[in-house]
């Protein structure tokens, strides 16, 4: 999907390209959090997503990586 993104940009498509990059950017905070937490998530909102990622890692005293 990033690599799409970056070929849509390339050819003047910035919406499309922001499109994808959106979606290349939940695909792998779901990875992550599939990795930490072994579960499958839903959803779309990227803060949300980033925001469950912060409260997993904090939960499991990952608490730098959770403030990053």
């Amino acid at each position: 999907m990033l690599r799409l993104a970056e070929e849509l940009l390339s050819r003047g498509e910035a919406d499309l390209a922001a499109l994808n990059a959106g979606y290349a950017v939940q695909l792998y905070v779901k990875s992550i959090l599939y990795r930490v937490s072994g579960e499958e998530w839903r959803g779309h909102n990227i803060r949300l997503l980033l925001g469950a990622l912060s409260m997993i890692l904090e939960q499991q005293g990952f608490r730098r990586e959770a403030e990053r």
